[in-house]
């Protein structure tokens, strides 16, 4: 065997060995993610049914919304950052899928929110768009997650985003999405993430 062979065989007997330990340090995330998506959710739908409101109110809402994004993403990032840089095997492999997956999520967003600043077409309703391409994430950090953790209870809102996002995408245009995306954040992101910290496993 090659130094490299040796090297995979390794990483990959680490990764059996700690698929045991609970996931890292998402727990408190998806608690914060699951109270204020709901609530700017539920702020954007209340705004959308006051009449006459002016486009550049509307704006200023979505773009405070994906500010408070950009603040969510960063404390994500801060809490993983040690366990992808000196943690475990899964700590890293899970740091970085759930990071990862909330840049390119993030990215998406701010390409939407882009194209409508510039005057150019995007969906009737942003936010609809955003939560089915983050929802899609949710499933794939989720079951990712539990597949290396052995955490399969994991499986449950890691399939439940898939249909989250399917729910969604099929609503993306209407104003009662917002309230749908505030329901499945609540089921999806703070009561796995109450779980987590209460196991006392959603830390690094």
């Amino acid at each position: 065997m090659t130094p490299h062979t040796d090297t995979d065989i390794a990483a990959l007997r680490a990764l059996a060995e700690e698929g045991r330990q609970a996931p890292l340090a998402v727990g408190p995330v998806l608690v914060l993610a699951g109270l204020l998506v709901p609530a700017a959710c539920i702020g954007g739908w209340m705004l959308a049914l006051v009449p006459d409101v002016a486009r550049p109110l509307q704006i200023a809402a979505l773009l405070g919304f994906c500010v408070l994004g950009g603040i969510g993403g960063q404390m994500l990032l801060r809490q993983l950052a040690p366990a992808i840089a000196r943690g475990t095997v899964l700590a890293r492999a899970e740091g970085m899928v759930w990071g990862l997956g909330g840049l390119a999520t993030g990215v998406f967003a701010a390409m939407l929110v882009l194209r409508g600043l510039m005057g150019l077409p995007t969906p009737a309703n942003v936010m609809g768009a955003i939560a089915t391409v983050a929802f899609l994430q949710f499933g794939v950090a989720f079951l990712v997650t539990a597949g290396l953790s052995r955490q399969h209870w994991l499986q449950v809102p890691g399939y439940g985003a898939f249909l989250a996002a399917l729910a969604c995408g099929l609503v993306a245009d209407d104003v009662l999405v917002m309230p749908l995306i505030a329901a499945l954040m609540a089921m999806l992101a703070l009561v796995p993430g109450v779980i987590m910290i209460r196991s006392g496993r959603g830390r690094v």
